[in-house]
């Protein structure tokens, strides 16, 4: 058996309280982090949402509009959500058209795109818009069945 002596037994245990200390900081550090990131996701409010209507030739907004080669071609975009969209873009068809500028203060929440029936654009399609927001998130809408008959 090995005596030590005073000094050395005083030693250890403030190595031991070293690493208690060392240890109770990582995790009151973890905790706070945690807290954080919660207070971040609950921050936002509810979640952005984005909704596509189509209006028909008669007016009638619908999801499943029926066009034929020349008709106006419009569909009404609305988000909904804690955050200002800035900038919307149509999938029609697969295709990926260019982004339009969204102002609030001007269109307010409900964005109307306009076009006409294209006669290369006749069948069926599946259209949808992406909404980018103000924090660069971007949120696709439903899908809606566009058929353009020649």
């Amino acid at each position: 058996m090995m005596i030590r002596s005073k000094g050395e037994r005083s030693g250890l245990a403030r190595f031991a309280v070293f690493v208690l200390v060392v240890a109770l900081v990582v995790a009151v550090v973890g905790a706070l982090s945690t807290l954080s990131v919660t207070r971040q996701t609950t921050s936002t409010g509810a979640p952005e949402v984005v909704s596509l209507r189509a209006y028909e030739p008669n007016g009638t907004i619908v999801t499943n509009p029926y066009y034929k080669v020349g008709d106006p071609f419009d569909l009404s975009i609305t988000a909904q959500g804690p955050l200002e969209p800035v900038a919307v873009h149509e999938v029609f068809g697969g295709t990926v058209y260019p982004n339009h500028s969204w102002n609030v203060s001007t269109t307010g929440y409900t964005y109307i795109l306009r076009d006409v029936a294209h006669a290369n654009d006749t069948g069926d399609h599946t259209d949808f818009v992406v909404v980018t927001f103000a924090n660069d998130q971007q949120v696709e809408s439903n899908d809606i069945s566009v058929t353009i008959a020649g």
